[in-house]
């Protein structure tokens, strides 16, 4: 995991790019949670969580960390709000 990066690098000073999961129900632990195999509903979401992933690193390297940030974070931030 992240710990197992930040001592292979010998720092944590390094550009991450999440990938939300979701939240347990109030019942399972999250460990458990996050280690899970993926649900039917969640495999068919997949390739495009991946795409999305991919072009945001993309826009990483090409734009620059703000750009990315703008653009990927104002979208979540409109899909939250969205009635």
């Amino acid at each position: 995991g992240i710990l197992s990066i930040i001592e292979h690098l010998h720092t944590d000073l390094f550009l991450r790019i999440r990938v939300g999961i979701g939240a347990p129900r109030a019942d399972v632990d999250p460990r458990d949670y996050v280690l899970q195999d993926f649900t039917a509903a969640e495999q068919q979401q997949l390739d495009a969580v991946l795409e999305k992933a991919t072009l945001c690193c993309e826009t990483v390297l090409a734009q620059g960390v703000e750009q990315a940030m703008n653009l990927f974070h104002a979208e979540r931030i409109a899909a939250d709000t969205a009635p």
